[in-house]
C-alpha cells in the first residue's frame, strides 16, 4: 500500500483546473489616473498616473491590453493586463502577474478615434490628419508604427477592411479607401454628411451619417457601397453617430436619440424607443443581446430582432444638461456586464442571464470609462 502513496501524491499535485481571470481597467473623470480591479479577488490591484484624462478607453482584439487615448496630451497609453499564458502543448497555464503600463506613445496630434481588428489597430489623429497603424503582437517589442496621411485634418473615423484602410471624414462627408501597400486612394464613397462612428461586421464596415448609414463591403479584393437612409419622419437631430457590431451577430445597431436603431441592409433602419438618451452600447459577449445603458441609469437588454427583453435600473441617473457631468459606462465579459457609477464611486457587476446586480465594488473617485481584459488557462 505504501508504494502507492507517492504516486497518489504526485497525481494530486498534477491535478489541473480551468480558470478564467477577469481584470477591469477603468479611468477617472477628474484625475489623470487608471486603475485595475481584479474581479475574482474583488479588489483594486494596480493604479497608474497617466498623461491626462482619457478621452476614450478601448481594448485590443486580443483582450490583453487596454488602450487609453489622451487627446489633449497627444499621447496613447497601453496597459497590459498582467495575465499570461504558458503553452504546454496539450494545455496552457494561466500565469498572473501585476498589470503594468506597457508603453506610452506620441503617435500624432489629437489622437481620437480608435479601431481594432484581429492583430491590427488604427488611431486617427484629428489635428494633423494622420492615421497610425500598429500591431498588438508588437506592443512592448517595438515602438515602430506605420503612418498614413489623410487628405485633411478632421474628426476622422478609420477602419481596416481587407487590403484597404478606410478613412471617413466628418467635414468632407465621404470615405476614402487607401491601398495599404501603395498608401494611395483607390476609391471614394461620397454622400455621408457629417460622418461619425464606424464598426466592422465580417466583410462590411458601417459608418454613421446625419441622414442614414453608409455600408462599405469587400468581396474578392473589390469594394462596393450601400446607403441606408433615415426613416421618413425622423426627428431633427436624431441620427446614427455610434455603430455597434459583433462577429456572431447578423446586423448592426446604432444610437438613436432616446433609443437605438437596428441597421439592416435589406429592411433598413428600425428605431427602438427606450425613453431616455443613449449613453453606451455593447453586444453581450455571445452576441445574443444588445446591451444599452441610458441616462436614467437603466440597462436595456435587446434581442437581435429588436425586441426589448428586459430593463433594469443599475446605476445613478446622469443629467446630460450639466456640462461635463461624468457619465457611466460599461464593459462586458462572459455573462457579466460591469457598469461604472461615477456619482458614488462604484463598479456594478450585473448578471445578464438572471437580470440581477450581483456585486457592487467600491472603488472611490469618479470611475467612467472601463474595459474588461481576460485570459483563460489552467492552474495546477
Amino acid at each position: 500500500m505504501k508504494r502507492w502513496i507517492p504516486l497518489l501524491t504526485a497525481a494530486l499535485m498534477s491535478t489541473t483546473f480551468a480558470q478564467s481571470a477577469i481584470r477591469l481597467v477603468f479611468v477617472d473623470a477628474k484625475t489623470p489616473s487608471a486603475q485595475v480591479l481584479e474581479v475574482q479577488e474583488k479588489k483594486t490591484i494596480a493604479s497608474f498616473t497617466v498623461p491626462g484624462p482619457a478621452a476614450g478607453i478601448y481594448t485590443t482584439s486580443g483582450k490583453h491590453h487596454a488602450v487609453l487615448i489622451h487627446r489633449n496630451e497627444n499621447r496613447v497609453t497601453f496597459i497590459h493586463s498582467g495575465l499570461r499564458l504558458l503553452d504546454h502543448g496539450n494545455h496552457q497555464d494561466l500565469i498572473k502577474t501585476l498589470p503594468h503600463v506597457l508603453q506610452t506613445l506620441n503617435v500624432g496630434r489629437q489622437p481620437t478615434h480608435f479601431f481594432s481588428h484581429e492583430d491590427q489597430m488604427v488611431i486617427f489623429n484629428d489635428q494633423d490628419g494622420t492615421n497610425v497603424l500598429l500591431n498588438e503582437s508588437q506592443l512592448g517589442l517595438s515602438l515602430d508604427y506605420q503612418t498614413v496621411p489623410a487628405e485633411i485634418p478632421d474628426h476622422g473615423a478609420p477602419a481596416l477592411l481587407g487590403k484597404h484602410l478606410l478613412i471617413g471624414y466628418l467635414k468632407l462627408n465621404r470615405v476614402d479607401a487607401f491601398d495599404l501597400e501603395s498608401q494611395k486612394v483607390v476609391q471614394q464613397f461620397p454622400n455621408c454628411p457629417a460622418l461619425h462612428g464606424e464598426t466592422r461586421l465580417n466583410n462590411t464596415v458601417a459608418f454613421g451619417c446625419s441622414d442614414g448609414v453608409l455600408l462599405i463591403s469587400e468581396s474578392k479584393g473589390q469594394l462596393s457601397s450601400q446607403k441606408i437612409s433615415n426613416p421618413a419622419g425622423t426627428p431633427e437631430g436624431t441620427r446614427v453617430g455610434t455603430v455597434l457590431s459583433h462577429p456572431k451577430a447578423s446586423t448592426f445597431f446604432g444610437n438613436w436619440g432616446k433609443g437605438v436603431v437596428r441597421i439592416d441592409p435589406v429592411n433598413g433602419l428600425k428605431p427602438i424607443a427606450l425613453g431616455s438618451n443613449y449613453i453606451k452600447g455593447n453586444f453581450s459577449a455571445d452576441g445574443n443581446l444588445v446591451l444599452v445603458l441610458t441616462a436614467d441609469g437603466v440597462l436595456h437588454e435587446i434581442l437581435p430582432e429588436g425586441t426589448v427583453q428586459r430593463q433594469t435600473r443599475v446605476v445613478t441617473p446622469v443629467d446630460l444638461t450639466v456640462a461635463g457631468a461624468p457619465r457611466p459606462s460599461f464593459a462586458v465579459h462572459g455573462h457579466w456586464a460591469f457598469i461604472t457609477d461615477p456619482s458614488v464611486g462604484e463598479i456594478v457587476q450585473f448578471d445578464v442571464q438572471t437580470g440581477q446586480v450581483t456585486e457592487r465594488f467600491k472603488v472611490g473617485g469618479t470611475p467612467t470609462g472601463i474595459v474588461a481584459l481576460s485570459a483563460e488557462g489552467t492552474e495546477h
